[in-house]
């Protein structure tokens, strides 16, 4: 299995992890990871109906519906499931070869753990743009004293009730 960011623009998507053992199977020469939704294959369908696929008789598929690179993995069954973010898909999740194929079932226990994947992926984005930001904060406060500390005339500040809270050497 895989799980793919879809670009901004829905034209490709970058893939961070595919599954171990798809791996380790695969004989295409280091596993891609940018893939280019523009052509005509099951993930940019999936992408285009923007619902989940599920094919549970590969080999069904016309050909120039099967479009996949050399060396990969046979496939005989295939589910990709979209995970939308504010209004557009931000994540393609695809798992393949389950005995028997795939059912509605495994789409609704699969999205569940997508969406809340999607939910702690958004915290952690949540986390790291408040530390980009009390950065930023802190090295603004920072040459804002540097300033206020490097002038020659007498520079103070009082909170609300009057009480100091800052003064330069000067």
């Amino acid at each position: 299995g895989f799980l793919g960011v879809i670009t901004e623009n829905g034209l490709g998507m970058t893939v961070p992890a595919w599954e171990g053992h798809v791996v380790e199977d695969c004989s295409i020469p280091g596993a891609p990871k940018h893939i280019s939704l523009e052509t005509d294959n099951m993930l940019s369908r999936a992408v285009r109906a923007a619902q989940p696929l599920i094919v549970n008789d590969y080999a069904r598929i016309p050909q120039e519906g099967r479009r996949i690179p050399r060396g990969h993995v046979p496939l005989t069954s295939v589910m990709l499931i979209p995970i939308f973010k504010e209004g557009r898909q931000a994540l393609l999740a695809g798992v393949a070869n389950k005995p028997g194929g795939y059912a509605d079932e495994d789409v609704s226990q699969v999205s569940s753990f997508l969406t809340s994947l999607q939910a702690q992926l958004d915290i952690q984005e949540s986390r790291l743009r408040e530390r980009r930001l009390a950065a930023e904060l802190q090295q603004e406060r920072d040459r804002l004293l540097a300033l206020v500390h490097g002038m020659d005339d007498e520079v103070w500040m009082t909170d609300r009730t009057g009480r100091f809270i800052m003064a330069n050497r000067s």
